[in-house]
């Protein structure tokens, strides 16, 4: 079920309710949010350190994402460039 004010991620495109997963020895791990604006209802997730200085500058647009793409070890989602 969506929350009210879901946010998504500006780097990667996932949201509250559908994290990225990394698989950590024999657990899986959701992601965190490492800056959340819930009126824009964007954000930064702990998989997209990367973006976190452009969010904090203001720039809260999303990077293009065309599909979801899977690494080697099918469990951490991330943006095609």
């Amino acid at each position: 079920m969506a929350m009210r004010n879901e946010a998504t991620c500006i780097g990667c495109g996932c949201t509250d309710s559908h994290a990225c997963q990394t698989l950590q020895g024999v657990r899986t791990i959701a992601c965190f949010w490492l800056a959340v604006d819930r009126d824009l209802r964007k954000g930064v997730c702990s998989q997209c350190s990367s973006e976190l200085q452009r969010f904090l500058a203001g720039d809260r647009a999303p990077r293009k994402i065309v599909r979801p793409l899977l690494n080697r070890d099918q469990r951490t989602w991330r943006r095609l460039a």
